[in-house]
């Protein structure tokens, strides 16, 4: 998605968007409760509404969420106004060279799967030059195997007017195994209550 869409698409739905409505799944907080990775400096890229976020400064991390949307940025701002350690900026994902500091916890959730395929080396480039060396990578991304793709390449949804890419295990290793060692990679599921889960990828990293 491009600058214009996103903000398009959060002044169209704000936060009626589906992946504003599904909350902290169990799977993150479970991740946390388990001190994969211990309270830190962590960035959250492309943050949405907050919700992670905040999820996690309640828990002790210190953190700075971004996102390209100015009208995310200011519901994320509004929803969140008293929570201690947890700073919200407008920021493109792309330029994340321009950031003067680094981080011990990388986070992104439902963002991979929105950038093109020849456009990720460039991404995955951008989060290395903000995490420190030992650092932690979460990556959170659709599966080919859910039903809503059937192994498609991609899929267009018209009414966000976007592009989705979904992932295969493979993948991870392929794109982050120079810079990364992977972990794990598994499936989990997440979506709106009430409603059909979709399959994703997690894939939990440590920066080399």
């Amino acid at each position: 998605m491009t600058e214009h869409t996103y903000e398009k698409i959060y002044r169209e739905f704000g936060k009626n968007l589906p992946w504003c409505l599904e909350g902290v799944p169990k799977f993150f907080k479970s991740l946390i409760e388990s001190k994969w990775v211990k309270p830190c400096k962590t960035l959250d890229m492309g943050c949405g509404i907050g919700d992670y976020a905040n999820y996690l400064a309640l828990n002790g991390f210190e953190v700075l969420a971004v996102d390209i949307s100015e009208t995310a940025i200011d519901l994320a701002k509004k929803k969140y106004t008293s929570t201690k350690n947890l700073q919200f900026k407008i920021y493109d994902i792309f330029k994340l060279k321009d950031v003067k500091e680094k981080y011990d916890f990388v986070y992104e959730i439902s963002i991979l799967h929105n950038i093109e395929p020849k456009k990720r080396a460039e991404y995955i480039k951008n989060i290395c030059s903000v995490l420190n060396k030992g650092g932690k990578l979460l990556v959170c991304s659709f599966s080919k195997d859910d039903l809503l793709f059937q192994g498609k390449e991609s899929l267009y949804f018209p009414d966000l007017d976007n592009t989705v890419y979904p992932l295969e295990k493979y993948d991870f290793q392929k794109l982050f195994g120079e810079y990364f060692k992977i972990e794990k990679v598994e499936k989990v599921y997440m979506g709106r209550k009430g409603k059909r889960k979709r399959e994703r990828w997690l894939c939990l990293m440590e920066k080399k």
